[in-house]
């Protein structure tokens, strides 16, 4: 753990979300699987969606939140996408279950996070943040099973 502002924070996860993306953009284009293709092509523009509504919120947060440090920022919680990757011959239930995985990492470091604010305003923040992230999540699961029956 190091310390961190909360910009810095968001920045990781966001540019979490756009390695999400593109490890979908790369790992579809090797699939053979038309549904797993399908998978992969809305998972990684849910995760663009996500890193885009990111930096519109810093965009339009208080400078003052966005400089607030953490002392203990867990800033190696997201998993590396070396040790946590999709293959060529992933199916559809491995893709779901590999974005249900790399969600909670985030809704995890979302809550770390919430639970050391040193504000009740930056706790808001956070707290928004997070239920963003889980809202987000069960998105994706829903459209994901559709395509699994499709």
């Amino acid at each position: 753990m190091t310390v961190a502002t909360t910009h810095s924070l968001i920045d990781l996860v966001s540019q979490f979300h756009r390695q999400l993306a593109q490890h979908c953009s790369q790992t579809a284009r090797l699939n053979q699987d038309e549904r797993v293709r399908l998978l992969l092509d809305y998972v990684g523009r849910h995760e663009t969606h996500l890193a885009a509504a990111l930096q519109s919120y810093e965009n339009q947060a208080r400078e003052k939140i966005l400089a607030t440090w953490f002392r203990n920022a867990p800033t190696n919680a997201l998993p590396r996408l070396d040790q946590h990757a999709l293959s060529a011959t992933s199916t559809v239930d491995d893709v779901i279950e590999w974005a249900v995985e790399m969600d909670n990492a985030i809704i995890s470091f979302y809550r770390t996070l919430a639970a050391e604010a040193e504000t009740p305003d930056l706790k808001k923040v956070l707290d928004n943040l997070l239920a963003m992230e889980e809202s987000e999540q069960h998105r994706m699961v829903r459209s994901a099973l559709r395509i699994q029956d499709f």
